[in-house]
């Protein structure tokens, strides 16, 4: 099999790269590996994505112990360090994410675990990321940039 990502979403100045591991409750370091390995090569060889807040997010469906973190990477800028969640967690964390400042720094004004406590009424992955546009009415946010 060939080597390509999940899912990528573009949301305002962010791109998520999004690698999910149906049915799995731990986070491999090969499968972390790869969803950085995915954000490298759209940082380094996508033009349009040199300038984009780039989220690798990992998501292991079945995941009970996940402590999502939001955190900026000293190696490439505007790379975050990969993202570890369970599909239940991650609207919030999409949310997170896009309370990063564009120059890769976080804004901790906004309380990125405040945002995370929300995350339990979410089913499921489409439900969360509906969840989200709804709630910070994203879709708005988006057209501005």
């Amino acid at each position: 099999m060939g080597r390509r990502i999940d899912v990528v979403l573009l949301i305002g100045p962010a791109v998520f790269v999004l690698e999910f591991k149906v049915g799995e409750q731990d986070f491999a370091s090969h499968d972390v590996d790869q969803v950085v390995d995915y954000a490298l090569d759209l940082k380094n060889f996508h033009e349009p994505s040199h300038k984009c807040l780039m989220a690798p997010i990992l998501i292991a469906t079945r995941a009970t112990d996940c402590r999502p973190a939001v955190e900026a990477t000293a190696l490439k800028e505007g790379l975050l360090l990969p993202i570890k969640t369970n599909a239940q967690l991650l609207g919030s964390v999409i949310e997170a994410v896009l309370h990063v400042d564009e120059d890769g720094t976080i804004d901790r004004a906004m309380g990125i675990w405040a945002v995370l406590s929300h995350a339990h009424d979410h089913r499921s992955r489409a439900s969360a990321l509906q969840r989200t546009f709804r709630r910070r009415n994203l879709a708005q946010r988006c057209e501005r940039h």
